[in-house]
């Protein structure tokens, strides 16, 4: 279903008679068809993200997993997933890609999943012949039905969540990851996607501070 996207225009600068120095002060904001908020104040850039203690990565997890145990509908549900860090890499391969955004779905046999999709600095959706996850390649029209049928057993309105390409850097190009668990959190200001990287050697570190959607959602007409 194509997006309908609507310009608000909020004037921010004092009251000035030349209507082109006004227009340069004007903020804009992007919104999509669902009324969901996109931000242009540099939500989507390769910064986005950062590292985060095993104490506090460890204490959102549970606090996310003792709010929904009471769930039927999340009972079931797998409580990680884990993608392959060659299928990421080259997602961020793409040089008009700035970051991933994490879409959430349900599959088929009720397991979680996350579908990463390339994000430009604009805040764009990255069109793809195929979506890695957990459990293979999946279309488009699969990944549209898999995010469909999250929302319809979710308790949380957040649909997807985006970190940027540092923080891929600092797991996979530094930290040497193979592979990449990704898992649900909850903090004080809300829900956290939180990726971690099991190294041998180094340990195991943790990233968050992603920006959820709603309220910076993408523009396109993918979903």
């Amino acid at each position: 279903m194509a997006l309908v996207v609507v310009c608000f225009i909020a004037y921010a600068c004092k009251k000035n008679n030349d209507n082109k120095n006004q227009a340069a002060n004007q903020k804009t904001e992007t919104a999509t068809a669902s009324g969901n908020i996109l931000s242009l104040d540099a939500t989507f850039t390769k910064n986005t993200g950062s590292p985060i203690s095993k104490d506090s990565a460890l204490k959102w997890m549970a606090a996310y997993g003792s709010k929904m145990a009471s769930l039927t509908s999340y009972s079931s549900l797998t409580k990680n997933c884990v993608l392959n860090s060659k299928d990421l890499m080259n997602i961020l391969k793409n040089p008009d890609c700035v970051g991933i955004s994490f879409y959430h779905g349900l599959d088929s046999m009720n397991r979680w999943v996350v579908m990463p999709f390339g994000v430009t600095a604009s805040g764009s959706l990255i069109k793809a012949i195929s979506i890695p996850t957990p459990y293979g390649y999946i279309t488009m029209d699969q990944a549209r039905k898999m995010k469909n049928a999250y929302a319809v057993i979710s308790s949380s309105s957040i649909q997807a969540q985006y970190l940027g390409y540092n923080t891929f850097d600092r797991l996979i190009n530094k930290g040497k990851a193979e592979w990449i668990a990704i898992q649900n959190g909850l903090k004080i200001n809300g829900e956290a996607l939180i990726l971690s990287n099991a190294n041998d050697t180094a340990g195991i570190t943790y990233e968050d501070e992603s920006r959820p959607c709603p309220p910076f959602c993408l523009q396109g007409s993918l979903f």
